[in-house]
Protein backbone atom coordinates (compact mmCIF):
# COMPACT_ATOMS: atom_id res chain seq x y z
CA UNK A 1 0.00 0.00 0.00
CA UNK A 2 2.82 2.40 0.87
CA UNK A 3 4.60 1.59 -2.37
CA UNK A 4 1.54 2.62 -4.32
CA UNK A 5 1.33 5.95 -2.44
CA UNK A 6 5.05 6.56 -2.98
CA UNK A 7 4.66 5.84 -6.66
CA UNK A 8 1.80 8.31 -6.87
CA UNK A 9 3.80 10.95 -5.03
CA UNK A 10 6.80 10.43 -7.31
CA UNK A 11 4.51 10.56 -10.35
CA UNK A 12 3.10 13.86 -9.13
CA UNK A 13 6.58 15.19 -8.52
CA UNK A 14 7.67 14.14 -12.01
CA UNK A 15 4.58 15.71 -13.56
CA UNK A 16 5.20 18.90 -11.59
CA UNK A 17 8.79 19.04 -12.85
CA UNK A 18 7.68 18.43 -16.43
CA UNK A 19 5.13 21.22 -16.14
CA UNK A 20 7.84 23.59 -14.88
CA UNK A 21 10.12 22.63 -17.77
CA UNK A 22 7.31 23.13 -20.28
CA UNK A 23 6.57 26.55 -18.80
CA UNK A 24 10.23 27.53 -18.94
CA UNK A 25 10.45 26.34 -22.54
CA UNK A 26 7.46 28.49 -23.47
CA UNK A 27 9.04 31.48 -21.71
CA UNK A 28 12.30 30.93 -23.60
CA UNK A 29 10.35 30.75 -26.87
CA UNK A 30 8.69 34.10 -26.11
CA UNK A 31 12.07 35.64 -25.24
CA UNK A 32 13.56 34.39 -28.50
CA UNK A 33 10.70 35.93 -30.48
CA UNK A 34 11.30 39.28 -28.76
CA UNK A 35 15.04 39.05 -29.49
CA UNK A 36 14.31 38.34 -33.17
CA UNK A 37 12.06 41.41 -33.34
CA UNK A 38 14.75 43.54 -31.70
CA UNK A 39 17.41 42.27 -34.11
CA UNK A 40 15.18 43.04 -37.11
CA UNK A 41 14.51 46.53 -35.77
CA UNK A 42 18.21 47.19 -35.14
CA UNK A 43 19.15 45.85 -38.56
CA UNK A 44 16.63 48.19 -40.18
CA UNK A 45 17.93 51.12 -38.14
CA UNK A 46 21.55 50.41 -39.09
CA UNK A 47 20.61 49.99 -42.76
CA UNK A 48 18.72 53.27 -42.86
CA UNK A 49 21.52 55.12 -41.05
CA UNK A 50 24.09 53.73 -43.46
CA UNK A 51 21.92 54.73 -46.42
CA UNK A 52 21.54 58.24 -44.98
CA UNK A 53 25.29 58.59 -44.44
CA UNK A 54 26.06 57.37 -47.96
CA UNK A 55 23.47 59.80 -49.36
CA UNK A 56 24.98 62.73 -47.45
CA UNK A 57 28.52 61.82 -48.51
CA UNK A 58 27.66 61.45 -52.19
CA UNK A 59 25.70 64.69 -52.19
CA UNK A 60 28.55 66.44 -50.40
CA UNK A 61 31.06 65.28 -53.02
CA UNK A 62 28.72 66.27 -55.83
CA UNK A 63 28.38 62.72 -57.13
CA UNK A 64 24.62 63.08 -57.52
Amino acid sequence: MEDKEDLTASDLLLESRLTKVETQTQNIDKDLQEIKKSIRWLTGLIFSLNTTIIGILTKGFGAL
